[in-house]
């Protein structure tokens, strides 16, 4: 199907942007083509990724109010996670760990991150990251928003509409949803689209990372981690995705054991141990673990 669409959608174009040099595409997808990860399109294998970095948006208005914003960009040394609030992730909290140590500043909540915790605190870091479970329903934005933890008071559920409201960032800053569903969008009569990546738009940020589909943990870990390293070495964000996802559909079960070798010291133990039962588990060295589309193609670039 994927190869289907790089027909329709990007071979009548491909020529033109090669011949003008261009390396970078914005997508504005319109109707039901925002569920398709346009950057996992091919023709014969060969991803659009691999030829250029990629970006969307949900409309134009959206585009501009990012590029604005992109102008007071934040830096990129503060970092707030929240991760497995509910406690029911397995690699959460280790992919929090992990992200946390790339960082000159970082907090992480977890059993304590609640809707008002998380509020009062975003405007003090230039980089948010949820890990944490999504909320998603085509027939209502009220359903459309994070679950966070539950207190005496309050359910931990983080509307779409709460954060719209009640959601101060940094001017140019960065979200990242590593929740499943966290980009998909609500489409409303008048043919905008309303989801959590508008949400946090709205709120100031420049850019948000999420997925289009329900995520496996340990690639998402791993994705996640080489995003990270990506952007301290100053990389744009579309172009730090495009190169993780890159690497995580690439690797190799032997590559894989000489990254883990390598990063001795820098891995989570209980990562570690996650990533050497797999890798015991695959029979050939040559086999490319995270070669799918699923585990790599859901997180999409949004903003500016």
């Amino acid at each position: 199907m994927l190869s289907v669409f790089y027909q329709v959608l990007i071979q009548p174009i491909d020529v033109r942007l090669r011949k003008k040099g261009i390396k970078n595409i914005t997508f504005i997808p319109h109707h039901k083509i925002h569920l398709i990860p346009l950057h996992a399109l091919h023709n014969s294998g060969c991803y659009v990724i691999g030829d250029y970095t990629v970006n969307y948006s949900p409309s134009f208005s959206i585009l501009n109010l990012c590029t604005q914003s992109k102008k007071h960009e934040a830096k990129f040394d503060q970092i707030l996670i929240i991760a497995n609030p509910d406690n029911s992730l397995a690699y959460a909290e280790v992919e929090a760990r992990q992200i946390s140590s790339l960082f000159k500043e970082s907090r992480i909540l977890t059993q304590d991150a609640d809707p008002f915790t998380v509020l009062s605190s975003i405007g003090d870091y230039h980089c948010i990251h949820f890990s944490c479970h999504g909320s998603f329903r085509e027939d209502s934005t009220l359903k459309v928003g994070l679950r966070l933890a539950a207190t005496q008071n309050h359910t931990g559920f983080l509307s779409l509409n709460q954060i719209v409201s009640e959601a101060k960032l940094p001017i140019g800053s960065t979200v990242v949803l590593s929740c499943c569903d966290s980009i998909r969008t609500v489409l409303q009569e008048t043919d905008e689209f309303i989801g959590l990546p508008n949400a946090f738009l709205i709120a100031r940020a420049s850019n948000v990372i999420g997925s289009l589909w329900s995520i496996d943990d340990l690639s998402t870990t791993l994705l996640m981690m080489q995003f990270y390293e990506k952007i301290k070495q100053g990389e744009t964000h579309e172009a730090a995705l495009r190169q993780a996802q890159i690497w995580l559909l690439s690797i190799t079960r032997k590559d894989l054991f000489t990254w883990i070798s390598e990063n001795q010291s820098f891995l989570d133990p209980t990562l570690k141990v996650y990533l050497q039962r797999l890798l015991h588990a695959i029979p050939s060295d040559d086999v490319h673990p995270f070669q799918s589309p699923f585990y790599w193609a859901a997180f999409c670039s949004i903003g500016q």
